[in-house]
């Protein structure tokens, strides 16, 4: 038996940095159009923006660039944001 929580899911979350950080990956918008999920994220710092279930080879695009940059950390434009990507059970 499978028991649904409506909470349930991956999440991804833009928090706006006050200050630059030493590590980074800068994006523009035009690169950040490919990957719908983190921006609305970083258009919404604080937003839990719900991933869908089905794969999505963007995020996992986003996710080995950040991953090989060995930091969270956003730069768009010229702002700062720590993004995480997380589950829920």
């Amino acid at each position: 038996m499978a028991i649904y929580s409506p909470g349930a899911g991956m999440y991804v979350r833009a928090e706006l940095l006050t200050e630059q950080t030493d590590k980074y990956v800068e994006i523009t918008l035009l690169e950040l159009e490919k990957y719908p999920h983190i921006r609305e994220a970083v258009s919404d710092p604080g937003k839990e923006v719900k991933l869908p279930f089905e794969h999505d080879e963007s995020r996992t695009q986003f996710i080995q660039i950040m991953s090989n940059n060995e930091t969270q950390n956003l730069k768009v434009g010229d702002k700062f944001y720590e993004t995480s990507i997380y589950s829920a059970d």
